[in-house]
């Protein structure tokens, strides 16, 4: 008679076992930080990705408010300490933006991406999908606290693998450092622990359905963020 396992895996790394080789492409072979080490990144490229990138943030900021709207009081203080963290992060991309395209920062009126506002606000495809994925979750006629954590969890850990590539690395141009900085510090990359921790209890007592649903669900966020880095590297 065989011994059951000890060693059951948790929702997160099962997620991250399942899209390997997406996760790889998001990280170490990720071309736009590849460019970005090397110098050889246009400047094009990296103002487009900077006035992307936040029009995902301020809509980002909508899901963390859908989400901490429906969290049990043992993750209040982990998603608090983000919205400190994104709050700042929301003025640092306006600083840069005022600085160097002042044309990219919508009005003291604009709320979030929308069908109508998306073309004056200047959003790319893959950004528009993106944000309108996540309006699709918050819109659901039941929506599930973890379901949304889980792909809070993925996108924050996305980002989180994909600078820190450019961790440390000499040849990072020094331009780019500040860049490199904000998303590598440990506080960072202990919020994206917190973020996975907060996932695993729970999906801690999940039925195998609802697991192969959150596994789906991080795949998405894959997919969404493999195109949106495809999005700024296009010409």
């Amino acid at each position: 008679m065989s011994t059951p396992s000890t060693f059951k895996k948790t929702v997160t790394e099962r997620a991250l076992a399942a899209h390997a080789d997406a996760w790889t492409r998001l990280s170490t072979t990720n071309t736009f930080m590849a460019q970005l080490r090397a110098d050889t990144l246009p400047s094009s490229t990296f103002a487009k990705w900077l006035a992307q990138d936040y029009l995902f943030v301020t809509d980002f900021t909508k899901f963390m408010g859908h989400l901490f709207a429906m969290a049990p009081r043992r993750d209040v203080d982990l998603l608090l300490s983000g919205f400190a963290a994104v709050r700042a992060e929301v003025a640092w991309f306006e600083q840069h933006l005022a600085k160097t395209q002042p044309g990219a920062l919508p009005g003291t009126d604009y709320v979030r991406l929308t069908d109508s506002n998306a073309a004056s606000a200047g959003a790319g495809m893959a950004c528009i999908a993106f944000v309108s994925w996540l309006q699709s979750l918050e819109r659901d006629h039941a929506p599930e606290y973890r379901r949304l954590l889980i792909v809070f969890w993925a996108m924050e850990h996305a980002y989180m693998s994909a600078w820190n590539t450019a961790r440390g690395d000499p040849h990072v141009p020094a331009r780019y450092q500040e860049f490199v900085d904000r998303w590598t510090v440990p506080e960072f990359a202990a919020y994206v622990e917190g973020l996975k921790q907060a996932v695993d209890t729970a999906y801690s007592t999940a039925t195998e359905l609802d697991i192969q649903d959150a596994v789906g669900l991080v795949g998405k966020v894959v997919e969404h963020e493999e195109a949106f880095w495809a999005m700024v590297l296009a010409a």
